[in-house]
């Protein structure tokens, strides 16, 4: 990956505008030093999602466009790194990889002439290898088990944003993307209009749902060869917000299910957004709100694997603008996908003792003291003065955790942890905990403490990791199954 440019300290430090009392994106985000493989150093990083940049149009350029998308990344990163980091933007779960460095790309292309049919197909010739590079790096994110949010560039790149994933997974992907055209163009040499035709043809991309295509711009063969294909559906912009004819709400749904059964990457060209600098502006378009909900919508869903915003175009004039849109974009992505950390109430009541006996008959057995706290948490534990959460996705809850007061003041035992069998191994247990130990310090705890047994090696390592250390068990444990105790000094 010799195209590849980390985004770094110094840069960082060039863009970010710190402000006393306020904590920004960029001061928490994931970086990368160094990369010799970027499945390795990804696949051991503890992020979700995973930011790169792909400043380039020269796709566009060989598709008649009007140039500009190579600026995009740019006004993006001065902007996503000043936002403010939260509870909802979650900063500490994102990777800034870095871009994809073009520049020879685009200088080979400063010299065509777009009105010269030979220069068109040099240009076509130069999107081909750059879809290669698009390929591999999406591949080895979506391979490491994280989220790509690829930013700029022409809608040529949904190819390789499709293909590598599809290489990850090993089975074809589907898509799902707003936009005013089809971009299923024929196979007559690689541009931003033919990118999803060629992904299809080659078997990479299987269902395939245009949503608010406009019927203007869309030729009548085209139509009818939608039609006639099963796996690829659409709906028109007129038919949803001119005429009416069906609502924005039921058709998210009917493209979800179009799209869902197998991993699906979502795509946002904004030449569908009105008044928005593009390769191919509309005055005629869905709001910003809608294109922020049409992510937030298709982002909670499970199989959503990847986000592309491409086609806009940023100049000195309106960068502050197409910088925050497709922020806003780029958040909404990540508090979709976000699991959410949550507070008791009296309906969590079966979930919690649910979860905690499912685990304890897994790896244990019940004990009587078991029973009796799971059994009224209310009584043992929150009238008591502790606390319980719960990691919640979509309405779902997935797990489970609790603060327990102990006999020494400012000391609480975490106890009570449990995650769903259908969701182990995606570190819910890890946030939770992280969740607990940042409560303890905004509540000025003095420590919190942990009973547990060695039979548990893996978590044992991760209390370890976090900065536990072990401390006596004392002879009136309440636990039988107890051989270790451990302790976290706030």
């Amino acid at each position: 990956m010799d195209k590849l440019v980390l985004f770094n300290n110094i840069q960082l430090k060039k863009l970010l505008n710190k402000r006393s009392g306020e904590s920004k994106f960029g001061e928490h985000v994931a970086m990368l030093t160094s990369i010799t493989s970027i499945y390795d150093e990804l696949k051991n990083l503890d992020v979700t999602h995973v930011i790169i940049g792909l400043p380039e149009d020269v796709g566009v350029f060989a598709n008649y466009g009007k140039s500009g998308a190579y600026n995009t990344w740019n006004a993006v990163i001065k902007i996503l790194i000043n936002i403010q980091n939260n509870e909802f933007t979650r900063a500490n779960k994102v990777l800034i990889l870095g871009y994809l460095d073009f520049t020879n790309e685009m200088l080979k292309v400063s010299n065509l002439d777009q009105s010269n049919k030979k220069d068109i197909v040099k240009a076509r010739k130069i999107v081909k290898k750059i879809d290669k590079q698009v390929t591999y790096l999406v591949h080895q994110i979506v391979l490491s088990g994280k989220k790509p949010i690829i930013i700029g560039g022409g809608h040529n790149n949904a190819y390789g944003n499709i293909k590598g994933s599809s290489l990850a997974f090993g089975l074809p992907i589907n898509a799902v993307n707003l936009d005013a055209h089809t971009d299923f163009r024929p196979e007559e040499g690689r541009h931003s209009g033919n990118g999803f035709s060629y992904a299809y043809a080659e078997g990479f991309l299987k269902n395939y749902f245009v949503f608010g295509v406009h019927e203007n711009y869309t030729s009548d063969n085209l139509f009818k060869s939608f039609k006639k294909i099963k796996t690829i559906d659409f709906n028109t912009f007129e038919g949803l917000k001119i005429r009416k004819e069906v609502t924005f709400k039921k058709e998210l749904q009917r493209a979800l299910n179009h799209v869902s059964n197998t991993p699906f990457g979502i795509e946002i060209d904004c030449d569908a957004i009105e008044n928005i600098a593009s390769s191919a502006m509309t005055p005629s378009g869905f709001s910003v709100n809608a294109a922020r909900t049409f992510v937030d919508f298709f982002g909670k869903h499970e199989n959503a694997c990847y986000l592309h915003i491409c086609e806009a175009i940023a100049t000195a004039d309106n960068e502050k603008q197409i910088g925050k849109l497709i922020t806003y974009l780029i958040t909404d992505f990540i508090k979709a996908n976000a699991v959410k950390i949550i507070s008791y109430k009296p309906k969590y009541s079966a979930n919690f003792y649910d979860l905690n006996i499912e685990w304890l008959k897994a790896y244990f057995y019940v004990e009587p003291y078991d029973e009796e706290v799971l059994s009224n948490p209310l009584k043992h534990i929150i009238n008591k003065g502790g606390h319980i959460f719960f990691a919640e996705l979509d309405k779902e809850i997935l797990g489970t955790v609790a603060l327990m007061p102990t006999t020494e003041a400012s000391v609480f035992e975490l106890t009570k942890m449990a995650v769903s069998p259908n969701h182990r191994g995606k570190k819910i247990g890890q946030q939770l905990m992280q969740h607990c130990i940042d409560f303890s310090k905004n509540k000025n705890l003095k420590s919190i403490i942990i009973y547990s047994s060695r039979k548990l090696e893996n978590a044992i390592y991760i209390y370890k990791k976090y900065g536990f250390v072990e401390i006596p068990v004392e002879d009136n444990c309440p636990y039988e199954r107890c051989d270790i105790k451990m302790e976290y000094h706030l």
